[in-house]
């Protein structure tokens, strides 16, 4: 966030952290623009969001638990850093 700030980039983060991952990110960008004493307003954040889609409601709720398996194992590896 603080090189997003410093060259007024689009910053992106990812969905897969939560609304704490994202609400953190957000924190993270604001106070890197306080630093810069850049303005707060309008400022911009990209979220990656992953949509799968499948046949059949069955089919699409036997695939939910990977995708929460994925989620588990991405906050892990964030938890880690």
């Amino acid at each position: 966030m603080q090189v997003a700030a410093q060259l007024d980039m689009l910053p992106f983060s990812s969905a897969m952290t939560g609304m704490d991952g994202v609400r953190a990110q957000v924190g993270a960008l604001v106070h890197a623009h306080a630093v810069l004493d850049k303005p707060l307003t309008n400022l911009l954040l990209g979220l990656q969001c992953m949509t799968h889609v499948a046949p059949t409601n069955e089919e699409a709720d036997e695939a939910l638990r990977y995708v929460q398996c994925g989620r588990d194992a991405h906050q892990q590896l964030d938890d880690v850093r």
